[in-house]
């Protein structure tokens, strides 16, 4: 195809990638590659263009690939030494490939680019755009707050050195956006308050940043109003924040509405854990967990899932019994039923099936019951890093790429921090190790050194994610050719005695 046949085909797309068959998803797949390739070859018409591709393919939840496709153009105008409108670029390159991706590529890119341009007054405008992005990294991905404001402020203090038609005509946007990082800023603050509770300066603080004219982008604005809305709901002026938010709502788009729906429900949360009603603040906050998923961005799911984390560690911190069994239960299955909305399969539910079946292993090696609770948990959870990991990147048919590959191999690393931030430290390594090899042939560490839980919790993924029917990047393997290729990896891969207690458990079940 053409490259505006090409762009066509994605802008005509009006509904998810979920609801596409096998044969819309492969061609699907097979355009995003033959755009990159066109792209990556100069065969393309201008920078809008490239830019209005992108924008589609992240609102499809394909923010990877999105963020290559500008990536290939920032590297065309690098070579051209149209440095302008390369580091143009470089805005939405970091916020599809780190925010939409978090790309461990697309980090390192943006530190890269921080340190090129440092100092040089020529293209400092754009040191704004990234400051703030890394600052929304740091705080809605990690959770680290008190360090996002520190790169806020560094934003805010670079773009106030230039007057509007600079700053608009080196970087194409309008100065208003500092009031976007002003509004970040105080949503900083706001997190760390929902953390710690009321503080008089860090509220006056907010209040002062949140200050705006009426007359900026409506984008910058509705920002500004809904982070106000939620300052004065906490701060116990619940009539004007909601006469502000019931404003915004006439607005009519669905996605003011489904933002302003969100605020409400992490509002509702926040003032049931006040009030001491901890169950229901969790149920919320897990409702408002759930219903990101939809979103098919990342940023908006892990601003969520670390709401979600703060709330059931402060719950924790406040029972001193901690969490009934069946609370506990409840968290479990539900982390469980949005990580299967992530790694999709048909009919099947592979975390608990890498469970059942690593506990069927364990019993023959006659682990004690402590070991076996670490297994099947750790079984349970191997995989929880995908949920920082975009639904298309993990299911994609088309050859990955290497930034593919890197994000796919980073859900060890964040799969093992999760775990950790919710004081799961006992079973974090199982996530975090259940790729390495004892040859060393394995990741993210490449060591030789397996424990017998985490062997385990390895070979029963490997064997239950390729006997899977119907994965849409891989067709389904039998058990008997499993258990050949399984067989292959005895005294190399994994310890002889544990692939002889798997093909003996396996092939009792033929």
């Amino acid at each position: 195809m053409e490259f505006e046949q090409l762009k066509n085909y994605f802008i005509n797309i009006k509904h998810s990638l979920k609801s596409f068959d096998d044969d819309e998803f492969n061609y699907f797949c097979n355009t995003v590659e033959d755009t990159k390739t066109i792209i990556r070859e100069k065969k393309r018409n201008d920078y809008e263009d490239v830019m209005t591709i992108a924008k589609k393919l992240n609102n499809l939840g394909a923010s990877l690939d999105a963020a290559e496709i500008l990536y290939y153009d920032y590297l065309y105008y690098l070579k051209k030494d149209d440095y302008i409108n390369a580091y143009r670029n470089v805005s939405g390159i970091i916020s599809n490939g780190l925010l939409g991706a978090d790309s461990p590529f697309f980090l390192n890119f943006l530190n890269e680019i921080i340190e090129n341009i440092g100092n040089n007054s020529k293209y400092m405008p754009f040191l704004g755009f990234l400051y703030n992005i890394k600052g929304i990294y740091v705080g809605s991905i990690h959770g680290d707050y008190e360090t996002s404001k520190y790169y806020y402020k560094k934003a805010i203090t670079i773009c106030e050195k230039y007057n509007p038609e600079e700053f608009k005509n080196i970087t194409r946007r309008e100065i208003s956006f500092l009031y976007l990082i002003k509004n970040n800023y105080a949503d900083a603050n706001l997190q760390i308050l929902y953390n710690s509770g009321y503080n008089k300066k860090l509220v006056d603080e907010s209040l002062e940043y949140l200050k705006c004219p009426e007359k900026i982008s409506d984008r910058y604005r509705i920002s500004n109003r809904i982070t106000l809305a939620e300052f004065l709901i906490f701060c116990g002026k619940e009539k004007e924040g909601k006469e502000i938010l019931n404003k915004l709502d006439m607005k009519g788009s669905p996605v003011y509405k489904g933002w302003i729906k969100e605020t409400y429900k992490k509002i509702r949360a926040n003032t049931l854990y006040f009030k001491q009603k901890y169950a229901d603040a969790l149920e919320l906050s897990l409702e408002y967990f759930s219903e990101t998923i939809q979103s098919e961005q990342v940023i908006q799911e892990q601003i969520s899932l670390n709401f979600y984390c703060n709330m059931l560690l402060k719950i924790l911190s406040k029972e001193k019994n901690g969490l009934s069994y069946r609370k506990k239960k409840f968290f479990i299955n539900n982390l469980l039923r949005i990580l299967h909305k992530k790694d999709w399969y048909y009919g099947r539910d592979h975390s608990r099936e890498v469970r059942d079946l690593s506990v069927k292993i364990g019993e023959k090696f006659k682990l004690k019951q402590n070991k076996m609770e670490i297994l099947t948990l750790g079984a349970l959870f191997h995989d929880i890093g995908k949920l920082n990991i975009p639904w298309f990147t993990l299911n994609k048919t088309s050859p990955i790429t290497e930034i593919d590959r890197d994000l796919l191999k980073s859900h060890c690393d964040k799969g093992g921090a999760f775990l950790d931030r919710l004081e799961l430290n006992n079973i974090s390594y199982i996530a975090k190790n259940h790729h390495e090899r004892l040859n060393g042939s394995g990741y993210p560490l490449g060591t030789n050194k397996m424990d017998l839980i985490t062997q385990i919790v390895a070979v029963a993924d490997i064997y239950t994610a390729a006997t899977t029917p119907n994965r849409k990047y891989r067709k389904a393997k039998d058990a008997d050719t499993m258990i050949k290729e399984l067989m292959m990896y005895k005294d190399n891969m994994f310890e002889g005695n544990i692939i002889d207690t798997f093909v003996a458990y396996l092939k009792q079940g033929m």
